[in-house]
């Protein structure tokens, strides 16, 4: 049972550290917008054989596993939502795992959270009702925010993506950054410009940095709200981050035998997932023998919309990004 819960424990920390390397973790307002659509079916994730677009037909790989990588965040809404199932969490970071069991390798394909798409809502008898044209970190506010919000998520991730199957989800607060943060001891940047210096006066460009507690949480989260774009900045923060963090995660795993239960013990309220024990223990394997390819993201157009930014998607390099992870 103690192996078990260590590989457990390494895919936590494998994917939380992909949480940290690509997510826009950033507490916002939830976006107004009109329900555009009306009794709609579930979106269902039955077992498929191919892919369709422009109306040819993709084999599907064969041997592949998927798994939904979500980053959550929680705010207070000042608006009226009444009539509606909401939990107020923002799916900030989206990433599909696509496993290739033949080519050992894994593809990471990232979700901007600001897509504009039709997303699932749900009544307050957990069935959808329809959909709404909105940006898709929304979809994990329809539901408790627990197991209904993150299938919600993946249906509406997998309809994007060409109703591309997704075998599993895994969620974290983000909450959970500070708690690993802190558990490896602090992680040591060097602050690469001058963006959020106003959020502390120690984020300096070139100035070196031990962050420990909230200040962890700053440097990850933070941007200036007034420039748009500045999620851009606020990434090349998250990639110094997670330099400083992956070297300080193997000093802590080298020195500490424990260390893989701590991590597990202290972040397993945090976590929400349909991995069974044995699923996690394969996910966690791959994650250990496969290549890890780069992380792609789809191309797309950022816009203003009337309060929040928007980005509308390339739906041809989406689908490059589909084809070549899961089809044949």
């Amino acid at each position: 049972m103690k192996k078990s819960t260590k590989f457990i424990a390494g895919v936590v920390s494998v994917l939380l550290i992909l949480v940290l390397l690509g997510g826009s973790l950033l507490l916002q307002q939830r976006e107004d917008g009109n329900i555009v659509g009306a009794g709609t079916s579930e979106h269902a994730l039955q077992k498929k054989d191919s892919l369709e677009y422009n109306g040819k037909t993709y084999p599907l790989k064969r041997h592949i596993r998927t798994l939904l990588v979500m980053g959550t965040d929680k705010f207070n809404p000042e608006e009226d939502v009444s009539g509606l199932f909401y939990n107020y969490q923002q799916a900030d970071f989206q990433t599909v795992l696509i496993f290739d069991q033949d080519k050992k390798t894994c593809t990471p394909i990232q979700i901007n959270r600001d897509t504009m798409c039709d997303v699932p809502w749900l009544s307050v008898n957990g069935k959808v009702g329809g959909t709404k044209f909105c940006q898709i970190a929304l979809s994990h506010t329809y539901g408790s925010g627990a197991e209904d919000s993150c299938v919600n998520s993946r249906n509406a991730i997998s309809s994007l993506m060409f109703d591309a199957p997704i075998d599993h989800y895994v969620s974290f607060s983000l909450d959970s950054i500070q708690i690993i943060n802190d558990l490896v001891g602090g992680v040591t940047v060097t602050v690469p410009d001058n963006a959020i210096a106003y959020a502390d006066p120690d984020f300096v460009e070139g100035n070196t940095v031990l962050l420990q507690g909230d200040k962890a949480m700053k440097f990850v989260r933070t941007r200036d709200k007034e420039v748009f774009g500045s999620n851009i900045d606020r990434m090349s923060h998250q990639r110094v981050y997670l330099g400083g963090f992956v070297q300080a995660a193997r000093e802590c795993y080298a020195e500490e035998d424990e260390f893989s239960l701590k991590a597990y013990d202290q972040l397993s309220p945090y976590m929400v997932t349909d991995l069974s024990l044995n699923d996690l223990n394969e996910t966690v394997q791959m994650l250990v023998e496969y290549e890890i390819l780069p992380i792609e993201t789809p191309k797309g157009e950022l816009k203003l919309g009337t309060q929040f930014a928007e980005y509308y998607i390339d739906y041809d390099s989406l689908w490059d990004l589909v084809k070549n992870a899961y089809c044949t």
